[in-house]
């Protein structure tokens, strides 16, 4: 019995998110597309903006929030293009949906200089934010997504993983 529930688990982005860069790459992108990613992030955005713990009380706050949320968007990309998934998932795939697909994996937020060269973006990453901050900003967002009073069941669900994910890029940022 303990075997069965092991393999099942095996499969679980929570258990599996360790190891080289390159592992937890795959883990993140075989089980978030790059548009869930960022509809997530937006869902967080809005949960920080209209929640009533007042996290993101002032005028300030907020606008630090959503500068935060978009280089967090670049940095998803940039991951994924590091990732070179999408290399490895059209080679699978047959024609009929390799352009569907690439619909939701598109970077839309990184310049073509940046989509040439996501290292830089990795590294501007880090100078701009230090990692107590980035970590402390994305716990007082999962704060927010947690104390919600109406909230989405479909991205209540699966915050747990995008929190998971989230931490693992601002922390692959400064390894």
């Amino acid at each position: 019995m303990e075997e069965a529930i092991s393999k099942l688990k095996r499969h679980s982005l929570c258990l599996q998110l360790s190891g080289t860069r390159e592992v937890k790459l795959e883990l993140i992108f075989d089980y978030f597309d790059l548009k869930e990613l960022k509809l997530h992030l937006d869902y967080w955005k809005y949960a920080c903006l209209v929640n009533e713990i007042d996290l993101y009380a002032s005028a300030e706050e907020r606008s630090s929030l959503m500068a935060f949320c978009k280089d967090i968007e670049k940095l998803m990309e940039g991951f994924y293009i590091l990732s070179r998934h999408e290399d490895k998932r059209i080679e699978v795939m047959t024609l009929r949906y390799i352009k569907k697909w690439r619909e939701k994996n598109r970077c839309d937020s990184l310049s073509k200089a940046e989509q040439q060269k996501p290292g830089h973006v990795l590294k501007w990453f880090a100078e701009k934010y230090r990692y107590e901050y980035a970590l402390a900003e994305i716990m007082d967002m999962l704060d927010a997504v947690i104390n919600l009073r109406q909230y989405d069941s479909y991205y209540r669900h699966s915050t747990v993983f995008f929190f998971m994910a989230i931490n693992a890029f601002v922390s692959m940022v400064y390894e």
